[in-house]
């Protein structure tokens, strides 16, 4: 229950500097006492395509679906050598006209500097034609990941308030 007190109290706080009327953290225990009761399978796939939603609305609205910081356009980048069976490609003639923060350019190789995991992800969804697809998905499947957790290290009730909390953040 401290988890739950904590989110409650924080969710109180920012009511109440919102100018909430008092009372509202009983609606908030009432709804999280009907998210509760929800079958499980309900429950988490409801979070999940919600999650996915709401990532896909905010990546469309603010970056329009594209890569916007430098590591993702440095991953994209080394998702697309990994796609033609590279590790790295030839430096560029004029590397300084070239710069990305994250890139390496060293004895006539340019080539990322992150572990291949997420590049490899990410070279499944240039692939499929859908990179913008991988991130959001990957965020929304840490939802029920974070369920089967709390359930693994506590109980069911912990699995899923780690879900609604996971899926909050």
């Amino acid at each position: 229950l401290i988890p739950l007190t904590a989110a409650v109290g924080a969710v109180g706080f920012v009511l109440v500097v919102a100018g909430a009327r008092p009372g509202a953290g009983a609606l908030v225990l009432r709804l999280w006492g009907r998210l509760r009761s929800l079958p499980l399978r309900s429950y988490l796939a409801a979070l999940f395509l919600v999650s996915l939603a709401l990532h896909l609305l905010v990546g469309w609205a603010a970056f329009r679906l594209r890569p916007s910081i430098p590591d993702s356009l440095d991953q994209i980048f080394q998702a697309r050598l990994l796609l033609s069976g590279r590790l790295w490609a030839p430096a560029p003639p004029e590397p300084d006209a070239f710069r990305f923060l994250y890139m390496i350019v060293r004895d006539g190789r340019w080539y990322s500097q992150y572990p291949p995991g997420h590049p490899l992800l990410l070279a499944l969804g240039l692939a499929a034609g859908l990179p913008w697809l991988v991130v959001p998905l990957l965020g929304s499947l840490a939802v029920p990941a974070l369920y089967a957790l709390g359930r693994e290290v506590y109980d069911d009730e912990t699995g899923r308030l780690a879900a609604l909390l996971g899926f909050l953040s």
